[in-house]
């Protein structure tokens, strides 16, 4: 069967249309993140309130790219993909693409 076939082996890196913004950060390359792409996710972050996060998350939501760093290390090793990685990892990855 042919990957054009096969729904299960979509080719990478895939494009902003294939999912929502929180799962960007393990869909695209990283030259895929112009300013379109940036703004939507810092829009998008400024947006999202965390319950159990604690202050490093809060931190990272807010542009701090310290608290992103800390907040992304402290999920590892990352088992599972759930919503609170994926709002982990875009934070870290809105910081990342800032600097």
């Amino acid at each position: 069967m042919s990957a054009s076939n096969n729904p299960t082996s979509d080719i990478w890196p895939l494009s902003t249309d294939d999912g929502p913004p929180l799962a960007w950060w393990r869909m695209l390359s990283v030259h895929q993140f112009r300013y379109t792409e940036q703004s939507i996710i810092g829009t998008m972050l400024q947006r999202i309130a965390v319950l159990h996060g604690g202050d490093k998350l809060r931190a990272a939501l807010s542009g701090d790219p310290a608290a992103a760093i800390a907040a992304a290390l402290s999920l590892m090793p990352i088992r599972d993909i759930s919503l609170t990685v994926d709002i982990t990892m875009t934070a870290l990855l809105h910081s990342a693409s800032q600097r």
